[in-house]
């Protein structure tokens, strides 16, 4: 069965436009593996190329400042917020003890 996403590369606009496309809670990379999208709390594969930790790195610097980079050295994780068309979305990257991922997710905001 063919997988209902596709990527032909990892850029954070793409993944974005998937998201919302999906009405997804959340897209993890992890070097390694296929994508996957998190819809209604199941895992669904992007069809695409395997996550390379250049794709993870390309995806930070496009989010990250330079002080963020220089922590997610130092201590292993960093969370951005990107703002694309008007809408939050928060990056969360991990790079420590060789497991090396991403995680982007739309910001919800909260009102009492």
């Amino acid at each position: 069965m063919k997988a209902p996403y596709c990527l032909s590369d990892y850029s954070i606009s793409e993944l974005i436009n998937l998201l919302i496309t999906a009405r997804a809670e959340r897209a993890r990379l992890e070097v390694g593996y296929p994508a996957t999208l998190i819809v209604k709390s199941r895992e669904i594969e992007i069809e695409g190329p395997a996550v390379t930790p250049e794709a993870i790195a390309e995806l930070v610097r496009s989010v990250a400042c330079t002080r963020q980079i220089r922590n997610l050295r130092k201590y292993g994780t960093i969370e951005a917020i990107y703002t694309f068309k008007g809408s939050r979305f928060l990056v969360r990257a991990v790079d420590a003890f060789g497991d090396c991922r991403l995680d982007l997710q739309p910001v919800v905001a909260l009102i009492n």
